[in-house]
């Protein structure tokens, strides 16, 4: 009953197609023995049988239409959740930033870099090319500027420190950094994917 049910319509094209064939046999022969209405039911036929081409044309061009705006819809649809997914990541950047400015404050530059390395794999995560964001001279984004200079400043000791300028051009860069990450925001823009 539940095939029927999800098939009524070729149940109901299957019934109509045997009362056509019953109706058919049964005024065969009147319109057989009659050369006029032969004639007319001939051209009735090739004119009904033309406008059902060119209905069946219009509705197979229409259901592409309604599939292609079904399918671009439930691809923005599909973006929207996936940039929504992305602000935890977002978030965890930012919270690696904070750690890398804390560890920078406290001269901890072995647990910046640390810090700094974990936000760089988030941020792998979020986009492949969300880390370059800005290119310095030597061919290296602004991440990995920050990088480098906080590898270097691991080799430094209480006896020779990272001088005051560095660290404070360190500091801005990261929080120039998390500015740019706080603009990047990918749940700002989005729909309600529920919508």
């Amino acid at each position: 009953m539940n095939l029927i049910k999800q098939n009524w319509i070729r149940v109901l094209y299957f019934l109509l197609s045997i009362a056509g064939i019953y109706i058919a046999g049964k005024f065969r022969l009147c319109l057989i023995n009659d050369v006029v209405k032969f004639n007319n039911f001939a051209y009735i036929g090739t004119v009904a049988t033309l406008i059902a081409l060119m209905i069946t044309i219009a509705e197979v061009a229409h259901s592409l239409r309604i599939s292609k705006s079904i399918r671009d819809e439930a691809r923005s649809i599909l973006n929207n959740i996936k940039k929504i997914e992305g602000a935890p990541n977002i978030s965890e950047c930012l919270s690696e930033l904070d750690s890398v400015s804390s560890s920078i404050a406290k001269e901890q530059y072995d647990l910046a870099l640390k810090s700094f390395q974990t936000f760089r794999k988030i941020c792998a995560k979020i986009s492949p090319t969300i880390t370059d964001i800005d290119y310095s001279s030597n061919g290296l984004s602004n991440i990995g500027e920050i990088e480098l200079i906080l590898q270097k400043a691991t080799h430094t000791s209480l006896s020779a420190p990272l001088d005051k300028r560095k660290k404070t051009s360190l500091a801005k860069e990261i929080l120039l950094l998390k500015q740019k990450f706080q603009q990047i925001n990918p749940a700002r823009d989005a729909k309600d994917a529920t919508t």
